[in-house]
């Protein structure tokens, strides 16, 4: 399957506020994934470097070259003075196509938007029909890849349920950054997490956020018991220690006796009578040649 990016060993920090180090992770044609995390996890900041608005203190993007990506952030990018039919005309104004196909595209994007009023200003708009207008505008590009940051703001009940429908049919892939769970998990068929108490900086699954949920609850239960069993050996391997030197050969079959893989022959050192005796162990003699 076609891997649309890669991220390799990046880094990110603002100041002293690291959002993540050494992240990597790839994103394949066909997904669609809800990106989750807390408050100043990165979210945002990761769909800014996937992008390209924002570059990564270390590591590397891959991206792979016919993949048309486009971003659409929290905030709308619109110009308050253009019509909501200038608006879709002008995010077509780079993309090699003729006159006919450009129709085309607006006309289509204008239909699936609900607009009636195509000569309204967007200043004129709501914050409701100006996020629908944002949302319009980025699908009349013809994603391969599609970034949405918090995508249902401004939108109510009747704007949410016409993207979830959209976002339900589409045939390009998305990651979509969202706290709406109930939206995730209408629209998406992949859940990521991003925080740095998991091993690899965040944890992925396939499946909507309420499978998430069950999955995410059994890898933290896993590594809370190793994490345990781990604390235990050390602290058996720190009273070993504190009990100081064995006064006696080791048992016979025990890790010591099949170090290097034989059984050894220990003997008592020093004198029987002294205060002080220790343990040797001696080598037995080499195995003859042949011929000797």
């Amino acid at each position: 399957m076609t891997v649309y990016f890669t991220l390799s060993e990046i880094s990110k920090a603002y100041g002293d506020d690291t959002l993540f180090s050494d992240l990597s992770v790839d994103f394949k044609a066909g997904e669609h994934l809800g990106l989750i995390g807390s408050n100043g996890s990165g979210k945002s900041t990761l769909l800014r470097l996937i992008a390209g608005e924002a570059q990564p203190d270390t590591g590397e993007i891959t991206v792979q070259k016919t993949c048309r990506i486009v971003y659409l952030p929290q905030e709308d990018r619109l110009n308050p003075e253009k019509t909501v039919e200038a608006v879709l005309f002008d995010s077509l104004a780079a993309l090699p196509m003729d006159d006919r196909e450009r129709h085309r595209r607006v006309n289509q994007a204008l239909g699936k938007g609900g607009f009636v009023d195509t000569n309204a200003q967007v200043k004129t708009l709501s914050g409701g029909w100006r996020k629908r207008l944002a949302i319009t505008r980025s699908l009349c590009m013809d994603p391969d890849l599609l970034l949405l940051d918090e995508p249902t703001n401004h939108l109510d009940i009747h704007g949410i349920l016409w993207l979830e429908q959209i976002l339900a049919t589409a045939a390009f892939s998305f990651m979509i950054v969202s706290h709406d769970r109930a939206f995730l998990e209408s629209t998406c068929t992949g859940t990521m997490e991003i925080a740095r108490y998991y091993p690899k900086g965040y944890f992925k699954i396939h499946g909507g956020y309420q499978v998430f949920e069950l999955e995410r609850a059994k890898f933290l239960s896993a590594q809370e018991k190793q994490q345990a069993s781990l604390a235990s050996k050390m602290r058996r391997e720190d009273e070993c220690s504190a009990r100081g030197p064995r006064h006696g050969p080791p048992k016979p079959g025990s890790a010591l006796m099949r170090q290097n893989g034989c059984a050894r022959p220990w003997t008592r050192s020093g004198n029987e009578t002294g205060t002080s005796p220790g343990w040797i162990w001696i080598s037995p003699a080499p195995a003859a040649r042949p011929g000797n």
